[in-house]
């Protein structure tokens, strides 16, 4: 079209899902954490949801591994802390459909102590 501008960059942008999925080794989300809520399932279950400011915008995220639910209680972040969230390893949970999975949650604001969290080897149902 004449006349007509867009930009592609924005464009694809708005395709980017916002809810956050660890699915592959090595997948990671980092940003500002601006929102903390507790979510509740159909179960009676809850577990943290997290929102976190990127640079492609608000991402949401919710914590039901226990693995990365325990690492986040641990740091206990603040709002307008930034945090690195990675997934380090995903085993099945033999005679079951679930998975096992761990991370690492970083702090990386620099107006906090840092801190570090890691595997260390114990085992939880995500």
């Amino acid at each position: 079209m004449k006349g007509f501008k867009t930009n592609a960059s924005a464009t694809w942008d708005a395709f980017i899902d916002p809810n956050v999925r660890f699915e592959t080794i090595g997948d990671s989300i980092s940003g500002t954490l601006v929102a903390l809520e507790a979510r509740e399932f159909d179960d009676g279950g809850r577990a943290p949801h997290l929102t976190l400011m990127t640079p492609e915008g608000e991402r949401y995220l919710t914590a039901s591994s226990r693995d990365l639910v325990r690492k986040l209680v641990a740091l206990a972040p603040s709002l307008d802390s930034t945090i690195e969230i990675t997934l380090l390893g995903i085993e099945d949970i033999p005679g079951t459909d679930l998975q096992r999975k761990t991370f690492n949650v970083r702090l990386i604001d620099p107006s906090e102590a840092s801190g570090q969290l890691e595997d260390d080897g114990t085992n939880f149902i995500s």
